[in-house]
């Protein structure tokens, strides 16, 4: 579906849960149509509730270091480590 917001053309992208047992009613994606970036997503729960995400700025294809994505236990004392991996 497509929407003009603040002069701006955005695609809504509708998602709707296949597990009836979700906590989500739906997810809406709202993308602008100029740079195909999602501007906002919107999550509404079955309870009502209603989370909203707003998009300023999004960086693409940047390198990210590997250390980034590793959790040192040593450097947070008192924290417990649960390993939830599958083998």
């Amino acid at each position: 579906m497509e929407q003009n917001t603040k002069n701006v053309n955005i695609n809504s992208i509708l998602l709707k849960p296949a597990e009836k047992r979700s906590d989500y009613s739906k997810i809406q994606i709202l993308i602008d149509n100029k740079s195909m970036t999602p501007t906002e997503i919107k999550l509404f729960y079955k309870d009502g509730s209603k989370t909203y995400l707003k998009i300023n700025s999004l960086t693409m294809n940047q390198i990210i270091d590997n250390n980034v994505f590793i959790f040192n236990k040593t450097d947070h004392p008192g924290v417990s480590v649960e390993d939830l991996r599958m083998n």
